[in-house]
């Protein structure tokens, strides 16, 4: 390759993120599995200076990290794909040259290359150190550790998306249509697996202040795909208007769904007020 070109290069790359897009803590980045096709953080440093934070904090899904204190974590990320689908937080653990300590009935602890796991049947977690922790079934654990010197950070499709999620989001996913194959196959998530189907790649946030912004952004496989994720949005929110609670019906209400070519937006702004009656409702 001719050196003037790296330069040429480098300034290009960098064309295709936001200046100001949300950040992975590079701890937790270079700990996601080489095989992810889903991700999704929080910054609950970030949302806790939001109004709406003491309303959501108890629905900030932890999962296998459960027993941790959430004031102590500034960041959450969750990976999935494959075996090795996982929850990694970044916080304060312990005072200053101590043990890192966490209180679950019926744990129990084992030796894995120098940590601890610490086990509650279908989940165990880890603290790497004072700062990081990772949780989720013990394979999991051990295969994050044993591929942790060999990190090199998310696979690049989901970089690409999330470089292209604006800062002002807390809470962000990203992910590849490959995503199907992890989706629920029965319940109420069933039809996210016939979405993501239709789908090459998405990434979405939401922003926590008064209110609430919503925004999601998919590129589809062909136009045709497109269409039909379109319509499919437009009778999910339509049927959950239907006896909806007057919270919720406001809510969806403010959903907007969009089709350009490949790709389907939805955007909502939720008022304060209609951000708050919501979440007192519990959905």
């Amino acid at each position: 390759m001719r050196f003037w070109l790296i330069p040429v290069l480098i300034a290009l790359a960098g064309c295709s993120t936001r200046p100001n897009s949300v950040r992975i803590d590079p701890a937790l980045a270079t700990l996601v599995p080489s095989d992810t096709v889903l991700m999704a953080g929080a910054r609950l440093d970030h949302l806790r200076k939001a109004p709406l934070y003491a309303k959501i904090d108890a629905l900030l899904p932890v999962g296998p990290l459960a027993g941790l204190d959430t004031r102590d974590i500034w960041e959450l990320l969750l990976t999935a794909g494959g075996e090795n689908t996982a929850v990694m937080a970044r916080g304060r653990f312990s005072a200053a040259g101590l043990e890192p300590q966490i209180s679950v009935p019926g744990a129990t602890r084992s030796a894995y290359k120098g940590y601890t796991l610490i086990g509650t049947g279908a989940n165990a977690l880890a603290f790497l150190n004072p700062t990081t922790v990772i949780g989720g079934r013990p394979e999991a654990v051990r295969a994050i550790i044993d591929a942790r010197s060999n990190g090199s950070g998310p696979p690049e499709a989901l970089a690409l998306e999330i470089g292209e999620i604006p800062s002002e989001f807390q809470i962000w996913a990203a992910g590849s249509g490959a995503a199907a194959a992890i989706a629920p196959r029965s319940g109420n998530l069933a039809n996210l697996g016939t979405a993501l189907r239709l789908v090459q790649t998405f990434r979405a946030g939401v922003a926590v202040d008064a209110g609430l912004k919503f925004s999601l952004n998919a590129l589809c496989r062909s136009d045709q795909d497109a269409g039909s994720l379109s319509a499919a949005l437009g009778v999910l929110l339509a049927m959950g208007r239907f006896n909806a609670a007057p919270a919720l019906k406001s809510a969806l209400d403010s959903f907007k769904v969009e089709q350009a070519g490949r790709t389907v937006r939805v955007n909502a702004v939720l008022p304060a007020a209609t951000a708050e009656q919501l979440l007192a409702s519990g959905h």
